[in-house]
């Protein structure tokens, strides 16, 4: 009995022709969202007190009437070409520092005000840390749980919970 041999070679797969590679025309694209972080200027606290007041407003409550004229070096800006897009009030101490009324303006996507909550805190920080801030401390809505939840990313920590008060300053201290 003789027993043949027959050797199984696999079948390779036919040739994928090569696709020709297309650049994509970036000239059609969309500019890149770019904005500009800095400190504010005087002039610009009622245009900030407008942001904030149209943050605060979808929490539920909003700052009482007060003056704005005042403003820097206590404020930063986010901004594209001349329009207010974020503000944050830093309020340096030592060794305790805060930062204060993150207002971004209503109506970005959740990257774009990603990227300026993003970059305005990096400055707040930065400034603060070049001050001798050691410790920064913030008050934040209990119904911001997004923006809790993104904090406790980062590393913050909770400290307290309570309720914000205020005391309007005006004529009522005359000397």
């Amino acid at each position: 009995m003789s027993t043949t041999r027959v050797e199984h070679k696999p079948q390779r797969p036919p040739r994928l022709k090569r696709q020709k590679l297309v650049k994509p025309d970036f000239a059609h694209w969309p500019k890149a969202w770019e904005f500009t972080v800095r400190a504010a200027e005087d002039a610009e606290g009622e245009a900030i007190h407008a942001l904030v007041d149209a943050s605060t407003a979808q929490y539920g409550y909003t700052i009482p009437a007060c003056s704005w004229a005042r403003v820097k070096p206590f404020w930063y800006v986010a901004e594209i070409q001349g329009e207010l897009l974020g503000a944050v009030q830093i309020c340096i101490g030592w060794p305790v520092g805060r930062v204060e009324m993150l207002s971004i303006r209503p109506g970005l996507s959740h990257t774009k005000t990603a990227k300026v909550v993003k970059a305005l805190l990096y400055h707040a920080f930065h400034a603060m840390k070049l001050d001798g801030t050691t410790l920064i401390c913030s008050l934040v809505a209990e119904s911001q749980t997004d923006f809790i939840r993104i904090l406790e990313r980062w590393g913050f920590r909770f400290a307290a919970k309570g309720k914000m008060l205020y005391y309007q300053l005006g004529d009522q201290l005359k000397e």
